[in-house]
């Protein structure tokens, strides 16, 4: 791995969480990111359903509206989306089920679970 890919890597890692790990939910939409914590009950917020969700996943989920969506298209042939799997089975060098535990954007893995810190500046 040379440096622009691990920098590249690194660059993922940043986007996803501060674009992807919302909270402050309302129907379908979280409005707000990481660079909207202005509390303590503001960041457990987020990183209890924002951050967490995001980077532990143990199954992976559907849009909330394609039952919706697939009733609108397909009214002559009825489908339930509840019956379909979170998990898939990938084939390669061996038969696996994913999502893999610990596994980040497919690609990373998270070893030894997840490190907080706290940093203060003299007041």
């Amino acid at each position: 791995l040379n440096q622009s890919q691990a920098f590249a890597v690194e660059g993922a890692l940043r986007f996803d969480i501060q674009e992807n790990a919302n909270f402050a939910w309302s129907h379908n939409f979280g409005h707000k990111t990481v660079f909207d914590v202005n509390s303590i009950s503001d960041f457990w917020s987020w990183f209890r359903i924002g951050f967490l969700p995001l980077v532990i996943q143990q199954s992976w989920s559907y849009s909330e509206e394609l039952q919706a969506a697939y009733n609108a298209m397909n009214v002559s042939q009825p489908y339930i989306t509840d019956n379909l799997s979170s998990h898939w089975a990938e084939y390669g060098s061996e038969f696996q089920v994913t999502p893999i535990r610990g596994d980040y954007l497919h690609y990373n893995r998270l070893v030894g679970g997840i490190r907080m810190r706290q940093e203060r500046s003299p007041a």
